[in-house]
């Protein structure tokens, strides 16, 4: 049986790619298991989160407080 080639990697058989291939997705689920194994107040406790939660708690109070500053001086008007 003729080994084949794959396109775009001469010098790689398929078993070969096949193997590279295989071996990658193990890194990448090894690497899943690890994201997963993260306590639980690490992912908390990443910047990305809480800066989006903290700009959404300041738009909020932002805007509570100029609807509150517009109802006080509509009243006094």
């Amino acid at each position: 049986m003729a080994e084949q080639r794959v396109s775009g990697l001469p010098d790689l058989n398929l078993r070969e790619a096949e193997e590279i291939e295989r071996l990658l997705k193990e890194e990448e689920e090894k690497a899943i298991q690890e994201d997963l194994r993260v306590h639980p107040l690490k992912r908390l406790l990443d910047p990305k989160p809480l800066l989006g939660i903290s700009a959404a708690v300041f738009l909020v109070w932002a805007a509570s407080w100029s609807i509150l500053s517009f109802m006080e001086t509509s009243a006094v008007a």
